[in-house]
């Protein structure tokens, strides 16, 4: 499967992409640091600890909002609380995981890779409209790979349209700020510091 075919196209709004790469010095290494870096990846419950100060919290559960403590899965639900205004009413930014791919396609060479996706909140009866700052065409790919010696991982962040068309005035004008911050680059920061957290080499 190629890089390509995990990354949805890019259609409208933004587009960020960030690649992070480690080269080890033996295969073993190299094998041991990517079996590391897969589980931080389908960690999503400590992904605020690799990601240090800048990132945000996120929360993995059920589909009844529940806090699950094992790896992500197809279908699971991110609660996701980010710095800076809160939702109206205390409600969280949610998205879905969309996608969970592993292969090994020549017997050396190890891919795995997520995508996520605004969602609705989890036993929510409006369950069209996606609660999230940004519309529900957008999308995150992380796309984690050993190739040889080397580990890569790289965000791909798609079609990041601010979400201003919900039903509450002041939650428009929320979406738009935190919308607009993520255009100018603030989110950059966290991303980056993620994905160098989920390959940490200090350990």
């Amino acid at each position: 499967m190629s890089k390509n075919s995990l990354i949805p196209d890019q259609q409208k709004g933004a587009q960020k992409d960030f690649e992070h790469r480690v080269t080890y010095t033996s295969l073993a290494s190299a094998k041991a640091a990517f079996d590391k870096a897969k589980y931080r990846l389908l960690e999503i419950n400590k992904w605020h600890e690799y990601g240090g100060l800048l990132s945000a919290d996120f929360t993995l559960t059920d589909s009844n909002g529940n806090k699950i403590e094992r790896l992500a899965a197809l279908g699971d639900f991110i609660k996701i609380d980010i710095p800076g205004p809160s939702h109206p009413g205390g409600q969280h930014d949610w998205v879905r995981v969309e996608d969970i791919q592993y292969e090994m396609p020549d017997g050396e060479n190890e891919l795995l890779s997520i995508k996520l996706q605004p969602s609705h909140a989890p036993n929510e009866e409006r369950k069209e409209k996606p609660v999230h700052f940004f519309e529900e065409d957008s999308s995150s790919s992380f796309i984690l790979k050993r190739e040889d010696h080397d580990v890569v991982i790289s965000y791909h962040g798609r079609n990041e349209v601010t979400n201003t068309h919900t039903d509450e005035p002041i939650e428009n004008a929320r979406n738009w700020l935190i919308g607009l911050s993520a255009m100018l680059g603030f989110s950059d920061l966290q991303w980056k510091s993620l994905i160098r957290g989920i390959i940490n080499t200090e350990e």
